[in-house]
């Protein structure tokens, strides 16, 4: 999902929400299947998110420190 979103220069997250945006309940997927992808993308869009907080934080502390 990361390389996805990295080629179309978005957020993991916003290709989470494309993909729910995208699904059409007509198609012939399964539901246990579906929740299986949906579960997968959204604890990887989780990993990612909470990767970036970390960078983040650590940047602010950079920041604070030098101006502190």
């Amino acid at each position: 999902m990361g390389k996805i979103a990295e080629q179309k220069s978005t957020s993991s997250a916003d290709i989470v929400r494309q993909a729910i945006d995208a699904y059409d309940p007509d198609n012939d997927v399964s539901m246990p299947e579906l929740m299986e992808l949906v579960s997968s993308n959204l604890q990887e869009a989780i990993k990612s998110t909470q990767s970036a907080n970390k960078v983040m934080s650590n940047a602010l502390d950079i920041i604070s420190d030098k101006q502190g």
